[in-house]
């Protein structure tokens, strides 16, 4: 298999324009300028010595193209795990903790997803998922976490100073 690209002038250009656009992730500017280097007779391991990279990333970033365009240039979508919490369930945990006058932390909340809703999930997940919603505008969903937060700094600060006063009581 030849490790060299030939491009069109058409190609060239839209290769061009991609890697000088800010929005685009940095790797698809970089995979895109590979390429244009490729075809102004660049080898591949002059490419690789250059962005300071493995040679078979830029062999990769050449059967990228062959095969999907420029399209292929970018990541596939879908990495990582789905969550098992829905945005119903998240809601539904919304409107409790909005209704009780309880604070939950992130444990509790994910025994009453489990005991309400059926949803198996942990507290780590949880605490991320209530995060990321609240970090996209919803008002409540801030509520909610500064709540959570609040009450597992208070656990662990008021432990902590159980324990130093049965040390001064026991001390004395």
């Amino acid at each position: 298999m030849p490790h060299k690209i030939h491009l069109s002038a058409d190609e060239d250009l839209a290769l061009l324009a991609l890697s000088q656009n800010s929005t685009v992730p940095s790797r698809v500017r970089q995979r895109a300028e590979a390429l244009r280097l490729s075809a102004r007779d660049w080898t591949v391991p002059r490419i690789a010595e250059f962005f300071h990279c493995h040679q078979q990333t830029i062999r990769e970033t050449f059967q990228r193209w062959w095969d999907g365009g420029i399209e292929g240039l970018y990541e596939a979508p879908g990495r990582g795990g789905k969550s098992r919490c829905t945005q119903e369930d998240l809601a539904c945990l919304e409107k409790r903790i909005l209704e009780d006058e309880q604070t939950y932390n992130a444990r509790q909340l994910s025994e009453l997803l489990l005991a309400e809703r059926g949803v198996s999930m942990s507290a780590v997940p949880l605490r991320r998922a209530l995060k990321k919603m609240a970090t996209s505008g919803n008002a409540h969903a801030k509520v909610l976490v500064e709540r959570i937060q609040s009450s597992g700094r208070r656990g662990k600060n008021s432990s902590t100073s159980s324990k130093r006063r049965q040390k001064m009581v026991s001390s004395d």
